[in-house]
């Protein structure tokens, strides 16, 4: 449609609401916001798959907005910030939700967050972060109770003598408990350690052993992650690990630790070195059976290239294999030689891997950093469930397949992906410059990656920010961190990220928290798959003769659950009866006396099965 056209429309529009008798006293930016609306209403009437796609994805309409602002000569804002529209909320998603404030805190700086849904109560939201007060008041606690639309603060309880150092991490239990891992010195001191502290609330937190006899390792801690095994599949049911990196004591160079609790935190394995090498970011998960998975960024040297790599113990976290991921470019250094984005003294950002593990499928999904063509990306591989032996073609996240590109390439860094293991919905969480055409500002997005349909990344806030704000007050860049944070859990889903204030001067934590329907049978498994599944059985491990198994078969079938010994000998049959399809269904059956060891629970029905390990007390 050209100009000319456009004008008569727009004209003919006003003066069917003259004779109507309406008010035609309309301000320049309502006329814009009409010739934008109407040039993208005329491209999709004439093309019905744009137009589904423009009903099903925010993003898309907003790309097609920008096509119009330049056809136009208008900027496209004009109607980006109409609380009509509703901009703020990522319906593409198939979730509802809005930003609020998490730490609402007007004199002090926050940064580099983590996030976790309570899974036995998912309204309880729980997030993590580094503070300006944390050396001397203890690592913070920002909960919601619900569901993130208000939040609180408390901070966790110190140990005399001591001072919390940071890099929070947070995991959770089936149970509803949640754990978080921090580094944590004794005051003045450079040779830290890691501490997991546990809590039902997050209001209320009790602080466990530290993971590494004090001392004994002759240097110091940093980038811890931790995970709890939580797959009823694995004879180390319950497990907490922890990796980290150990610096010697000259800080030149170290290896990639890991060292696991079967006490709730009161007692520590002695450290395993995974990578006698110096890495940055290692991450744990662990896969259906009790792999124990980490992924690890390795700098070649003084140089900027390097390499991500994948490890695997298939023996509760004693031996790794190691797996070739992928190679990156690190980001140019900035005045101060750190690997930073947005020019010469933009802030400090690393290229690293974050990934997780789909219980039920064995898929690793691996999201990563680097650097190509003069911006930072962010790139998404799946492996298959031999763990890192076979890759699927990458994708940058917010190109090509995953989403059109606007311009020129723009910054998108600090991914983390979460899976939500009901729906085995696969969601990464990033921050971007992707409507900024200079580049510069950047917002939080939010990304569906293995959709049924190309999904584009949704920006979770209406506006931009500056993320190179200057603390005059504090005499410091409000550092942004080196990760932000994601969580999903049907039918909740939080992104968590730092936003420097441009008014008080400070970085606060901002929070979106979205609800995917308005009921879940939320504690139950809803499985989506084209297979028979059993997705739990508990308790497991087994202490009397009762327990709760959690099945799924893809259609109306007869089926039947046995019970097998190790060898492949049938035990008994726990339960004959009709599973109906689409649906999960929780199944009570009684064992017989058993021995303590390890034994199978097999999912017959029209040909097909599956098997859980259980553990008999």
């Amino acid at each position: 449609m050209n100009r000319s056209r456009l004008i008569i429309t727009v004209s003919a529009f006003f003066a069917l609401l003259a004779a109507k008798g309406v008010s035609i006293a309309q301000t320049t930016a309502d006329l814009n916001a009409y010739n934008i609306r109407h040039w993208v209403d005329s491209v999709c009437t004439s093309n019905p798959a744009k137009r589904v796609l423009r009903l099903n994805a925010d993003a898309y309409e907003r790309f097609l907005e920008l096509q119009a602002g330049a056809a136009l000569g208008i900027d496209p804002s004009v109607i980006w910030h109409d609380p009509n529209d509703n901009y703020g909320s990522p319906s593409d998603l198939g979730d509802t939700g809005a930003v609020h404030n998490v730490s609402n805190d007007p004199n002090d700086f926050q940064n580099e967050t983590s996030v976790v849904i309570n899974r036995k109560w998912p309204n309880l939201v729980v997030v993590g972060a580094n503070d300006a007060r944390m050396s001397s008041d203890g690592m913070p606690s920002f909960y919601s109770n619900d569901t993130g639309k208000s939040w609180h603060t408390v901070f966790l309880p110190t140990v005399n003598g001591t001072q919390a150092l940071g890099d929070p991490m947070l995991a959770y239990e089936l149970d509803g408990s949640m754990y978080y891992a921090y580094m944590r010195a004794e005051v003045g001191l450079r040779y830290d350690n890691i501490v997991v502290a546990t809590s039902f609330d997050g209001a209320h937190w009790t602080n466990g052993t530290p993971v590494i006899a004090p001392g004994s390792l002759g240097g110091f801690e940093d980038k811890e992650h931790i995970c709890v095994d939580r797959s009823s599949f694995s004879t180390h049911y319950g497990r907490i690990y922890v990796v980290w990196t150990h610096f010697d004591s000259t800080g030149t160079t170290g290896s990639i630790r890991i060292a696991y609790s079967d006490d709730n935190c009161k007692t520590w394995s002695a450290p395993v070195t995974i990578e006698n090498d110096l890495g940055h970011f290692a991450e744990v998960k662990t896969g259906k059976f009790g792999e124990v998975i980490v992924t690890c960024s390795f700098q070649h040297g003084d140089t900027l290239a390097g390499a991500h790599y994948l490890y695997v113990s298939t023996n509760g976290g004693t031996v790794f294999a190691k797996h070739y991921i992928a190679p990156f470019t690190m980001y140019p250094r900035n005045a101060d030689y750190y690997p930073a984005l947005k020019g010469n003294h933009g802030f400090r950002c690393y290229p690293y891997t974050t990934f997780d593990v789909n219980l039920f499928t064995d898929e690793v999904h691996v999201v990563y950093g680097d650097w190509f063509s003069g911006v930072a990306a962010v790139q998404y591989y799946t492996s298959t469930s031999n763990f890192g032996g076979k890759w699927t073609s990458p994708l940058a996240v917010g190109y090509g397949k995953l989403a059109p590109t606007v311009g020129t390439a723009r910054d998108r860094f600090c991914p983390w992906v979460s899976i939500n293991q009901i729906t085995g919905e696969a969601f990464v969480s990033y921050y971007s410059s992707e409507r900024d055409s200079a580049n510069a500002l950047i917002s939080a997005y939010r990304l569906q990656l293995n959709a049924d349909n190309d999904k584009m990344p949704k920006a979770l806030e209406a506006a931009d920010f500056d993320p190179r704000i200057v603390d005059t007050t504090h005499g410091k860049l409000p550092f942004i961190g080196d990760y932000l944070a994601g969580d999903n859990f049907d039918p909740v889903s939080a992104s968590i990220w730092t936003e420097p204030d441009p008014v008080s001067l400070h970085g606060d934590i901002m929070g979106y928290v979205g609800i995917q329907k308005p009921t879940s049978s939320v504690g139950a498994s809803i499985i989506r798959s084209d297979r028979l599944r059993i997705a739990s059985v508990s308790p497991n491990p087994v202490t009397d003769h009762t327990v709760t198994i959690n099945c799924y078969s893809p259609k109306i079938a007869a089926a039947e659950l046995s019970l097998f010994d190790v060898r492949g000998n049938m035990i008994a049959t726990l339960w004959k009866g009709t599973l109906d399809g689409l649906s999960s269904a929780q199944l009570s059956a009684s064992l017989p006396a058993l021995a303590a060891g390890t034994y199978f629970i097999r999912l017959s029905a029209d040909g097909m099965s599956d098997e859980c390990k259980i553990v008999v007390k």
